[in-house]
Order: C-alpha cells, then structure tokens, then sequence
C-alpha cells in the first residue's frame, strides 16, 4: 500500500510503502504505522487491510492492534534518552485507511515481552520526531 504524506518539517510530500502482507518474500510481514484519531496521534501494527462496500461506495478498512497502551512505570534510562516505549493494547480496532499518516519504525523490546520502542530519530526529514513530540508530549 502506498501512503503519501506531507512532512511537518518542510511541507514537501513523501511516500511510505507500507506492506500488510502473509507472503512478503515468503515470509509474513506487517508494518507499523502513525494513525490520525479523534483524539490526536497513535502508533499502531497492522494486521490486515481489506475493502467494505456500502451503498455502491467502497470503503478500505484497516484492522490495526494499537501501541497505545501503558507500559508502566517508565525506566529512567528511557527518560534519560528519550526512548519512546510503547505496549500493545490487548484488543484490536478498525481504522479507516485513509486515517493512516505515514509508516513508523518500530523495534520490539527483547527484554520485556509486549514492549516496543519507536525509532523516531531514523527519519530522514525529522517528520516522525515530531509526531512523537505530539503522541508521547514531551
């Protein structure tokens, strides 16, 4: 899936591919993405991409488990560094693709099990840093 998006830090458009797939390669492959709510900014995976048809009108629908829930008590380390650890909620939800941003690089904490950590400084254009600023409020 492509995602065009417009960079918080230069205004220019940019393109993420974004793969929700059982057989990338051989192997399953599911991106992370930023996902626009009601309520501002979250970080979820992607589980499966699919359309709806309604009243002649085809909508892309995206199930999405959201890495929005508290990992606890944050390490003082993660603060330190700014680390961005997020969890896992324990229910998926629905999104519709049009609600996705742009695709985030996301890397799971081998430590604690369900953790993850958002790589926001890997971002060429610095766009994904500031979305963090927004999602995590520091």
């Amino acid at each position: 899936m492509k995602v065009f998006y417009e960079s918080m830090v230069d205004n220019h458009q940019y393109l993420d591919y974004l793969y929700c797939s059982l057989g990338f390669h051989g192997r399953q492959h599911k991106d992370f993405v930023v996902l626009k709510t009601t309520t501002g900014f979250i970080i979820a995976h992607l589980i499966f991409v699919f359309t709806c048809s309604v009243a002649e009108k085809t909508l892309p629908i995206c199930l999405t488990w959201p890495l929005d829930a508290s990992s606890g008590q944050s390490r003082a380390k993660d603060r330190d560094l700014r680390i961005h650890r997020i969890r896992a909620k324990t229910s998926t939800e629905f999104f519709f693709v049009q609600s996705i941003v742009r695709g985030a690089p996301v890397i799971q904490d081998f430590d604690r099990a369900g953790d993850y950590f958002v790589m926001d400084v890997v971002d060429h254009t610095g766009d994904l840093f500031l979305h963090c600023r927004d999602i995590f409020g520091w």
